[in-house]
């Protein structure tokens, strides 16, 4: 078990009230974060496997179809079980009987719960997602070399898309076209399903593309971000078309300014609220307060193995930052019928300050 794996566990189980935790990935249309998390895998579905830590160790227990693949990745068969070997529900009972063990209750489904439960021995179940969302919450260096990585090929689909952008092409096609190019520049995948808002359809924060055709002059908003191995990235572009229209482009400058100063708080020890004050107080003066209340959701959310990975960054927030964590900067301003503008990146927090990453 390498270190990286050592140190997410001891934050995991620091003044844990549980002995163990079983992360059991059900089903093959959506892995656990969990599960990625404390195995260290960094590709595969995994369907039918489960992570078993304790503050000390943790196993892999996988199935035939993704035995070897789990070996090659992880570097050792010391930490990997076969759970069709004679011995190995032995070993797994023996690992959880007569002990608390946590669950992630936000992906477990109840027939899981019951079963593991029944067959393990198990003293009680206890639900810790709380404790492993704060446990991802400040990334180690290999998950930030892994979000760089989505973040990187999000930027360059970000760059070219626009050059795709005709007359009369649907917000469909222009969506299909930029997880074409994720793809082609090394995306794993997506981090969730491309938005793209033309004209007055940007006015609407979270639009999903539809028939809507371009019209020269159209603001195109677009909302996406690659996956890397099973990290996100997570940003918005908003371009302004042809003859920019007047109303739009001091949107786009009170939006601008709006991050720029939401960014320079978020420092080591400030609390989340304020950040999003920093930017919400701007929009709501500028212009005698022509866009008060066009803000309409929080500041930005936390990133990593999912695109909103636990905590956010509102008026009602009280996380403090932390060097490690990763954060967005969204601000927006929408005026139905008109338009809106939503410019967002992803933001880690060092010692030395934010960097847009």
């Amino acid at each position: 078990m390498n270190g990286v794996i050592r140190k997410r566990l001891s934050r995991l189980f620091n003044g844990a009230e549980f002995d163990a935790v079983l992360i059991s990935n059900s089903g093959p249309s959506e892995i656990d974060p969990d599960f990625v998390y404390l195995s260290g895998l960094k590709r595969g579905v995994y369907e039918s496997n489960m992570v078993v830590a304790t503050k000390e160790r943790r196993f892999v227990f996988t199935t035939p179809l993704d035995y070897d693949d789990c070996v090659s990745q992880l570097g050792s068969k010391a930490d990997v079980i076969d759970m069709s070997a004679n011995g190995a529900k032995n070993d797994l009972v023996s690992l959880l009987e007569g002990k608390v063990v946590g669950i992630n209750g936000s992906y477990l489904p109840y027939s899981e719960y019951r079963r593991i439960k029944r067959e393990y021995k198990i003293k009680s179940l206890v639900d810790v997602s709380g404790k492993l969302l704060e446990a991802r919450l400040v990334k180690d260096k290999t998950e930030i070399m892994s979000m760089k990585r989505a973040i990187g090929i999000t930027k360059k689909a970000m760059k070219e898309i626009i050059s795709h952008v005709k007359q009369g092409m649907t917000e469909l096609e222009l969506a299909g076209i930029f997880e074409e190019i994720l793809h082609r520049n090394g995306a794993d995948g997506t981090s969730f399903k491309t938005i793209v808002a033309f004209g007055k359809n940007s006015a609407i924060p979270h639009h999903m593309p539809d028939s809507t055709r371009f019209k020269h002059g159209d603001v195109v908003l677009i909302d996406a971000g690659a996956t890397y191995e099973f990290y996100c990235a997570d940003m918005t572009r908003t371009f302004l078309t042809g003859k920019k229209d007047e109303g739009i482009k001091k949107i786009y400058d009170t939006v601008a300014e709006a991050q720029r100063r939401a960014i320079s708080m978020m420092h080591v020890g400030e609390n989340g609220r304020n950040v999003d004050k920093a930017a919400r107080d701007y929009i709501d003066s500028v212009y005698e307060g022509k866009y008060k209340g066009r803000f309409t959701h929080s500041l930005g959310h936390s990133v990593g193995i999912e695109v909103h990975d636990g905590y956010v960054l509102s008026p009602k927030s009280n996380v403090v930052l932390k060097e490690g964590m990763v954060f967005t900067a969204e601000p927006g301003v929408y005026v139905p019928g008109l338009g809106g503008v939503r410019i967002e990146d992803d933001i880690l927090i060092t010692k030395n300050g934010p960097i847009k990453m």
